[in-house]
């Protein structure tokens, strides 16, 4: 039987063959969609930039899409030029929505604290290289002092200050240098913290 005018594929070995082709791009997107749930598409290259890569649902939405498509038309007639032709449209379309949503999503402030700079070193140990103690009417009347703490293999030095949680009796006895403290958070070069003490005695 002479086969129909624009199929790509018309013999049994070249429709198995689009159907093997099919079915490789569809477990490949899902393979990469289990990546993207498992690792995210964030991806941090600095300290303070965090980067939001979109290929990799993208790939992944036009691979599921193209070899979906792909697979329904050639289990039931052949490969069309047109047919091949939607497909990849589709999965263009696909990625490019996938594209598009991590980009907005990018574009949204998290509300995680995990991503917010301030609350990076929260919980954290330090050590007291620097007395915090108040400083003179001249100077604002506020604890200052410095602290140190090593985070993924680097060492920090920050200003410090008592975080309005602190008691008056720690700030006086537990703000010397090598004492420790936990950090709360961070606003710039400041860390306001608490003594390592106090915290224990909460645990």
């Amino acid at each position: 039987m002479a086969a129909d005018r624009g199929v790509l594929s018309p013999s049994p070995q070249g429709i198995v063959a689009v159907r093997v082709l099919a079915v490789v791009a569809f477990l490949s997107g899902l393979l990469l969609v289990v990546r993207v749930m498992l690792f995210g598409v964030q991806r941090r290259v600095a300290d303070d930039d965090l980067r939001h890569r979109r290929w990799p649902l993208a790939l992944a939405a036009f691979l599921t899409a193209s070899g979906a498509l792909l697979y329904a038309r050639a289990a039931k007639q052949g490969v069309t030029a047109g047919w091949a032709a939607a497909v990849v449209l589709l999965g263009l379309a696909a990625g490019a929505g996938a594209w598009w949503l991590v980009k907005r999503s990018a574009a949204i402030p998290s509300t995680d604290p995990e991503h917010d700079p301030r609350y990076r070193f929260q919980g954290h140990v330090a050590r007291i290289i620097k007395p915090i103690e108040m400083k003179g009417a001249d100077e604002g009347g506020e604890e200052a002092g410095r602290i140190a703490f090593s985070f993924d293999g680097k060492t920090y030095e920050l200003n410090a200050r008592w975080s309005p949680g602190a008691g008056a009796f720690e700030r006086r006895t537990l703000g010397l240098a090598d004492n420790e403290v936990v950090i709360e958070r961070v606003d710039g070069d400041v860390a306001f913290v608490e003594p390592w003490a106090v915290v224990e005695e909460r645990l």
